[in-house]
């Protein structure tokens, strides 16, 4: 579903409005685990938590509809967690990451993601 202006001509006059109009994406679907884990980054909190971490790094299977969640105390440490799940899923579930989607907020954008 998205939203779309429209537009029509009706007796040399045109008529605006905005119309939800169904539209198919070409997305491929992820079947296995491990074919697109999103991720996303947030904070910095108001309060940190016990351990002084103030960020938190969500990574969600998209396949198995199963997340993880940790706690970071800099934002920088971002790419250490990824590094880490990404151990983890090969290690513990034999799992390779094929895509890796974020909400384009540039959090996971910078030089060691991009060299790694």
């Amino acid at each position: 579903m998205a939203l779309l202006p429209v537009s029509k001509k009706c007796n040399n006059r045109t008529f605006n409005w905005m119309a939800i109009l169904s539209v198919r994406y070409d997305v491929r679907e992820a079947k296995e685990s491990g074919d697109r884990i999103h991720s996303d980054l947030w904070g910095p909190a108001q309060v940190e938590a016990l351990a002084r971490e103030s960020y938190v790094i969500t990574f969600a299977n998209e396949a198995k509809a199963w997340s993880e969640i940790e706690g970071l105390r800099l934002k920088s440490d971002a790419f250490f967690a990824y590094k880490a799940f990404k151990a983890r899923l090969l290690t513990q579930r034999k799992v390779v990451i094929k895509e890796l989607h974020c909400d384009g907020g540039g959090e996971l954008v910078n030089k060691p993601f991009n060299e790694y």
